[in-house]
């Protein structure tokens, strides 16, 4: 009888299949960054055109892909991590009072970008072993007390049934919402929604920190995708995008 991990692949040759699949994954990541790089470098734009250039080529290249679900995760500490603050911090307003002292309170710990995309890296790794999913996009926000937050497009396999339920009850950094996309429109609507505080011009650390962290992961097939589809009249051109 064997024990210990199974092997991850049956045999040499499925081994470098799933090499040569990885390799294609990186090159195309690869150009896409590279390519959207290329688009911001032009001087006759202003920071704000380069920044909207930048998105909206980010939306025209993901738009091809058939994303069937939204997802937002927050990031919040547990219950006892919050209880175990509240007896501390009214053990200081004691002391304060007491020998009118002026002892700060402590607050929840943040937590940083790249603890949070160490845990979304092993969350969207356990769906896609699940096989319920096969590929996805992930971005990364801040809200208006600079904490993080991520939104994840899915797609899922064929045929899932309760993956809104399933995909929220895994996500145990905090609370999770997950809605399915209705249609073509709505697509461009979260993937734009999605994108719009990503800002290459901007030279702020946590403006650069979203830039560098934005992936896409899995395998999928893009979609035969002309924006005649949506409306003869849409145009990714005409998105216009709104200061956060």
């Amino acid at each position: 009888m064997k024990v210990g991990r199974p092997p991850k692949y049956k045999d040499e040759e499925s081994r470098k299949e799933s090499r040569r699949i990885q390799n294609r994954e990186t090159q195309r990541k690869c150009r896409l960054k590279k390519k959207l790089k290329e688009v911001t470098k032009s001087d006759s734009l202003s920071p704000n055109e380069k920044d909207n250039r930048y998105k909206k080529e980010l939306i025209r290249f993901l738009s091809r892909y058939e994303f069937n679900f939204f997802f937002t995760g927050t990031i919040d500490p547990d219950f006892m991590e919050k209880r175990r603050l509240k007896l501390i911090n009214e053990d200081i307003r004691q002391l304060n009072q007491t020998l009118e002292t002026d002892i700060s309170y402590q607050t929840e710990k943040k937590v940083g970008i790249q603890s949070l995309r160490k845990y979304t890296e092993k969350y969207i790794q356990f769906l896609i072993n699940k096989q319920l999913i096969t590929g996805c996009f992930v971005v990364f926000e801040l809200d208006k007390s600079y904490k993080y937050h991520i939104h994840i497009l899915f797609k899922t396999t064929d045929n899932i049934r309760g993956f809104e339920n399933y995909s929220e009850y895994h996500w145990l950094m905090g609370i999770s919402l997950t809605n399915p996309i209705e249609s073509e429109m709505d697509k461009i609507n979260k993937i734009t929604y999605c994108v719009k505080q990503l800002n290459p011009s901007s030279r702020k650390i946590r403006n650069i920190n979203l830039l560098d962290n934005w992936f896409f992961e899995g395998s999928f097939e893009t979609k035969k995708y002309h924006e005649r589809e949506l409306s003869n009249s849409f145009s990714i051109e005409s998105i216009v995008f709104y200061s956060n």
